[in-house]
């Protein structure tokens, strides 16, 4: 049995009964996120199906008047829209762009420096160390955003996000950052090889469906959020 969920009119993807009792359970999907399964008469909040431990509530009535705002009906993933490669691009610099403003303490830090002795004052030590905390910080802040939201902070800026390929569903950490990071990585940092490896991921954004490497390697692709 499968499940349609969207939230704030925005189609979250198809997942099984048992997924959506999990991610329910775990606060995931929230109660007031809709819901839709073939033989229901329209869209219905999570709460109405599944009851407060994420199992379909037994007095449910596939049949019965609609009880969501049909102002909150959404399409279904058909109408999922690629992201442009111009704003895929436009994310990714956003990224980068991101981290420079952590590094000005550590651009303070450097006339700090002894010419002599090439060492830090105690000023410039704790300059670095707030850059590096700030940078570490923004790194695992993007990770929480791409295994909950599929974005970064540039994607999120943007519009975008990234889902799984075959229903649009959340892409999660495995996907979205240890498959499609983490693992491509990998691949990029070989040596010899791995600069080209670099170059046909890239250009592989110019396939009609718009999908690099590292997205044919995770099973996603990157839509308008």
């Amino acid at each position: 049995m499968t499940y349609h969920l969207a939230r704030d009119g925005q189609q979250l993807g198809t997942f099984s009964e048992s997924e959506v009792s999990s991610k329910y359970s775990s606060g995931q999907i929230l109660g007031t996120d809709l819901c839709w399964k073939e033989g229901m008469a329209d869209w219905q909040p999570v709460s109405v199906a599944f009851n407060s431990n994420g199992f379909p509530a037994p007095a449910i009535n596939p049949y019965a008047a609609p009880r969501a705002d049909v102002s909150r009906q959404v399409t279904t993933s058909k109408s999922i829209e690629l992201a442009s490669r111009g704003t895929r691009l436009g994310a990714h610099f956003l990224d980068g762009l991101a981290v420079l403003p952590l590094a000005i303490p550590m651009i303070i830090a450097i006339p700090t420096m002894d010419q002599e002795t090439q060492s830090l004052s105690s000023v410039g030590m704790i300059c670095i160390a707030i850059t590096c905390i700030s940078i570490l910080a923004l790194m695992i802040y993007n990770l929480y955003l791409l295994s909950t939201q599929g974005q970064t902070l540039g994607k999120k800026w943007l519009g975008i996000r990234i889902v799984r390929y075959d229903d649009n569903g959340t892409a999660g950490f495995v996907k979205a950052f240890l498959l499609r990071a983490f693992v491509n990585g990998l691949f990029t940092a070989f040596p010899g090889l791995g600069p080209i490896y670099a170059l046909i991921d890239i250009l592989f954004i110019f396939s009609d469906d718009k999908r690099c490497l590292h997205d044919k390697l995770s099973g996603t692709h990157v839509v308008k959020a």
